[in-house]
């Protein structure tokens, strides 16, 4: 992917065949999503250049701490 360009989520999901939900777990790591899935999801997210948006990440940890 050229630099500059947004990965999104969706992308990284379309691409391992997965849904957005799953992509989302296996980048954080979570046990509901097997290690091989996990590994094989990372891998895709970083082949594409895929950054988390850190304002995104702390607003989404703190609603899932509410």
């Amino acid at each position: 992917m050229p630099q500059n360009t947004l990965i999104r989520m969706q992308d990284i999901a379309n691409r391992a065949g997965v849904g957005r939900t799953t992509v989302s777990l296996a980048l954080r790591n979570h046990e509901k999503i097997s290690v091989e899935t996990r590994r094989r999801i990372q891998k895709i997210a970083r082949d594409m250049g895929y950054r988390p948006n850190p304002l995104v990440s702390a607003h989404m940890a703190h609603i899932r701490a509410l």
